[in-house]
């Protein structure tokens, strides 16, 4: 069987071009090609030809052997025609007689059949169609009858056009002979198709097109989309979602930059006019204050010039004229009182020089900035920006048309870092909540540690002035924050609570029903904004979809959402279009809303200092706002068990000291890679370097620990690795030394090439990402790693040093999670109802004599039972280890291990066994729902043993575990 082409009518179209050529081999003497163009109309698609265009081979036998042609007609109406010399002339009328008479056999026989078929057809459904209009209602009649006009209009069309090609089907210059008789049309199956004969190379050309045109119809030629406006619907969606995706990246840009560095092109002159002037004002004020930094009045009057304050809250003065006077400063205020209107009054005394603002949040950084005067000019450096537009960014700093940068401590080490040498001047360098410096606070920040070293790293000896903001720092914290920065002078403020925010706790049982009847009580139905806060993300999403499904307007907000998404959202937000969010508390300290009405927490917070930051997002324009905290013990105990599991005990410190010198090279840089070491240590990432760095601060500069970053960099190549390249970087000429080709492409080790080249590895790894702009050479990161480098050996004391660090934090955060389950639950009532009718005053949180005190655990015991904190347990909810619950626990772990060693030879029941029991730790973890890397909630949760312990504490736990596991292998 030979492979067709068929040819639709009513469609005008071609499918399945599988078409196979016989090949004939023909001795044919000198020929002579020449080119006739029958007619002027331009060029039509292979599959938009009519029918006298299909016909694209000729056949005939008129002539002798001696005379042949070839002639091959191309889609527009030209052909191309072979002559032999021998052959004779013949007149024009005789050639143009004998290619009319074989096109006018071949359509109308071809035309005759195809008609009588079609007139079959529309007989049988016109039946059809009169008696589905009897059933069927008046519109569906309409919409047949429109139909059926639509294919009478299509047949004239058809008709017409048809006349037409044989009407044009003459031609006015010499062709010679045929070669080849016309082949006639042979129908298909399918009398709606007919086969044609197509040459191989059209085959080959329109393939693509033509499959294109087969999957849209059926084989009867009918449409498979019978609305083609869907098909162009879904057309114009692809192109919105390519510009969409433009365009909120391009929107991000521009919020990442104040409006003060905005063009603004529709201001009239007299508009340019008053803005000069009133920059000359600011001028003369910045300069009378530089003259005299000691009289008030002068600040002040620059104060009101620019923002519109008549008066100084307590402790802005003295923080901005510190920072004058080039002396570093903390400064300790509450939530919503103003601490970015330090750094904002000192950007205008920036002329030349550059101040630079941390900040923990990307979208905290681009909130501040977009709500900065016209005066100040900043811009938010930060990850989600493209690589062409931080480069805008860097030639905003290079013109010296900045006077702000913002950016989170991540991104300066891994990026903008090695780009202060176009700063020029730094003035002084702000750490905006610098409570994350401390790994006693309730936010610890692993780069924020080591924040200060990085800044010397960089800027060497010319160290600027330290500005520290807080809102929440304990005297443990203040103590951190003074001694990681040199700061010797500072400012707190004592008044920490706000007593226009309404705080009320409850112990309901059914938090759901109960949040429901709180956002339908009076208090909350009329309020615009709500903010509710929530453990994780998946509760985020489980409670926003529960609150719309009982009709309120409410939406989620987490880190897993996409960018634009959050951006949307927080928009929404302000500007009162959506009344509830469902948060994070990470995620909503970026949500900076002066008139949020209500906070509402779904879980215990970990800390006072966390409580305190999270309800200051509410009442911030001074008016009334209402604070609820659902208590509950199992939020107590999950979250215990989550900083268990963040602290490590003392064998897993020196398992991790062993791999290091196990690690170590001769004084060079070596690494664990990220992903093996999590399942070696059973810890996480972040828990790993923590610990690295505590050994490293211990060790007396025995162990320096590197930033994180990735073991293989790849350089991707256009063509290949040239010479002139080379030539062009001396780094690029090294590294192809260093690395190996693979594929065409650079694969060089990041931490051998800061070994050779006696850099640092994100040094090795942005020189790389520049060759981007200088050689177009792409880069591409492998494999996170943990890189350190032990510089000598170090004594056997640090492991004794390090565990007292790590046994003090732990028990700090374990303090802090007692005292504020204690505060809430002498502040609760038993369930809503009874707080709803006012029957229960709410008692006193103790916010001051918490941020007063050097002991605010024990200060505050005192206060609520005259006690002292030996009797600390009597207050939280555990319970006693009784023998009956010891012999429980010996139950479970009998079963669990039973459960482990089913269907197992006695080599593999002996490993589970001996790994069990000579690790007892694992076991108690187990019991209290602490998991980890290698023993995770999702695989245990089914198990027998999983959180198990109810309201026993880890320690009692571990210790009938231990005995349980002497005993079973004594037994054996």
């Amino acid at each position: 069987m030979a492979n067709r082409t068929y040819f639709n009518l009513d469609q005008k179209r071609l499918f399945k071009p599988q078409i196979q050529q016989e090949k004939k081999q023909e001795v044919v003497t000198k020929k002579k090609v020449e080119s006739i163009s029958i007619s002027e109309e331009p060029q039509k698609q292979l599959w938009d030809m009519d029918l006298k265009d299909c016909v694209t081979k000729y056949k005939d036998t008129i002539g002798s052997k001696k005379r042949k042609e070839q002639l091959i007609f191309k889609p527009g109406g030209s052909f191309i025609k072979e002559k032999s010399e021998t052959e004779k002339q013949k007149t024009e009328k005789e050639l143009n007689k004998e290619i009319n008479q074989v096109i006018r056999q071949t359509t109308k026989e071809f035309f005759e059949e195809i008609q009588l078929e079609k007139k079959q057809k529309e007989n049988e459904k016109n039946k059809l169609n009169v008696q589905n209009q009897k059933e069927e209602q008046r519109d569906n009649q309409d919409q047949d009858q429109k139909q059926n006009q639509e294919g009478n209009q299509i047949n004239e069309e058809k008709i017409q056009s048809q006349k037409e090609n044989i009407e044009n089907n003459t031609v006015n210059e010499d062709q010679g002979l045929l070669k080849k008789k016309v082949g006639k049309y042979q129908k298909s199956q399918n009398g709606n198709f007919v086969r044609l004969d197509l040459k191989k190379k059209y085959q080959d050309r329109f393939r693509g097109a033509i499959y294109m045109n087969q999957r849209k119809y059926k084989r009867n030629g009918t449409l498979k989309n019978p609305n083609p406006s869907q098909r162009e619907q879904t057309q114009i969606d692809f192109q919105q979602l390519n510009n969409q995706g433009r365009a909120e990246s391009y929107n991000i840009f521009i919020q990442s930059v104040s409006s003060g560095l905005l063009v603004e092109i529709f201001d009239d002159e007299e508009n340019l006019k008053e803005k000069e002037k009133h920059d000359d004002l600011i001028k003369e004020l910045v300069q009378k204050v530089n003259d005299d930094l000691d009289n008030k009045e002068n600040y002040l009057n620059l104060l009101e010039l620019v923002f519109g304050f008549t008066e100084f809250r307590e402790g802005q003065f003295e923080a901005i004229q510190s920072i004058l006077k080039k002396e570093s400063i903390l400064l300790v205020q509450k939530t919503g009182h103003g601490k970015s209107l330090v750094y904002q009054y000192l950007s205008l005394f920036l002329q030349d020089s550059i101040g630079i603002i941390f900040s923990p949040l990307i979208s905290l950084m681009i909130d501040q900035v977009s709500k900065l005067p016209d005066q100040i000019k900043g811009i938010a450096y930060h990850s989600m920006l493209t690589s062409f537009q931080k480069s805008r960014l860097i030639e905003f700093i290079k013109g010296r048309q900045v006077q702000l940068v913002y950016c989170t401590p991540e991104i300066f080490q891994s990026d903008l870092g090695y780009s202060l040498e176009y700063f020029g001047k730094i003035s002084f360098i702000c750490i905006d909540e610098a409570h994350c410096v401390s790994e006693l606070s309730h936010s610890f920040r692993h780069t924020y540690v080591i924040l200060n070293s990085m800044i010397q790293n960089f800027l060497k000896n010319d160290m600027p002035p330290f500005l520290a903001l807080t809102a929440t720092a304990t005297h443990l914290t203040v103590e951190s924050v003074l001694k990681k920065f040199n700061i010797n002078k500072s400012i707190i403020s004592i008044n920490t609570e706000r007593k226009n925010i309404e705080i009320s706790v409850s112990r309901d049982r059914d938090v759901n029903a109960t949040l429901i009847k709180l956002l339908q009580s009076q208090k909350y139905k009329n309020l615009s904004s709500i903010l509710i806060y929530c453990r994780s993300k998946y509760m985020v999403d489980m409670v926003s979809n529960y609150l719309r499904n009982c009709n309120l307007k409410c939406l989620g907000f987490h880190g897993g959402l996409p960018e634009q998404e959050k951006m949307d959202i927080q928009n929404k937000f302000i500007r009162n279009q959506i009344q509830i969010i469902v948060a994070t508390s990470i995620f909503a300290m970026g949500i900076d809303k002066s008139d949020i009405r209500a906070i509402i927490h779904l879980n215990l917070p970990k800390s006072i200092e966390s409580y305190i930051q999270e309800i200051g997002r509410a009442g911030r324009d001074g008016q009334t706002a209402y604070a609820h905290l659902f208590l509950r013990e199992n939020d107590f105990h999950l979250e215990r068990s989550f900083i268990l599991s963040d602290y490590p005990d003392f064998i897993v410190m020196k398992n991790l000291l062993e791999k290091m010198k196990q690690k170590q090279e001769e004084n060079k840089i070596t690494y664990f890679i990220s992903k093996f070491a999590e399942e070696n240590f059973d810890l996480r990432k972040d828990t790993i370097y923590s610990l690295m760095q505590i050994l490293e601060r211990c060790s007396d500069d025995c162990i320096k620990v590197y930033p994180i970053c990735h073991e293989k960099i790849v350089l991707k190549f256009f063509k290949a690795l040239t010479d002139e390249q080379k030539e062009k970087s001396t780094f690029l000429n090294e590294l192809s030394k260093i690395g190996r080709m693979i594929s065409g492409s650079l694969h060089v080790n990041v931490i051998k090439a800061s070994n050779i080249l006696s850099m640092q590895p994100l040094e090795v790894i942005r020189q790389a990402r520049n060759l981007f702009t200088e050689l177009s050479i792409a880069t591409e990161t492998q494999e996170e790693i943990l890189p350190f480098q032990i510089m000598k050996d170090f004594d056997v004391n640090i492991l004794e040093k390090a565990n007292e660090i790590l046994q003090l934090h732990k028990s700090v955060a374990l303090d802090k999670l007692n005292l504020m389950y204690i505060l809430s639950y002498e502040n609760s009532v038993p369930n809503f109802d009874l707080l709803s009718q006012n029957l229960i005053p709410t008692r006193n949180f103790y916010f001051d004599q918490y941020f007063r005190s050097q002991n605010p655990v024990d200060d505050i015991l005192r206060i609520l039972y005259d006690d002292n904190k030996q009797n600390i347990n009597e207050y939280l909810p555990f319970d006693e280890l009784d023998d009956d619950k010891h012999r429980q626990i010996q139950q479970a772990i009998k079963r669990f291990l039973h459960e482990e060693t089913v269907n197992k030879n006695n080599s593999e029941t002996h490993k589970i066994m001996q790994s069990y029991l000579k690790n007892p730790k694992i076991l108690s973890r187990l019991f209290c729902g602490i998991q980890s890397i290698k023993y995770s909630y999702k695989e245990y949760k089914t198990s027998s043993i999983w959180s198990k312990s109810g309201r026993l504490k880890y320690e009692d736990v571990h210790k009938s575990v231990l005995n349980i596991c002497l005993q079973i292998l004594e037994q054996s």
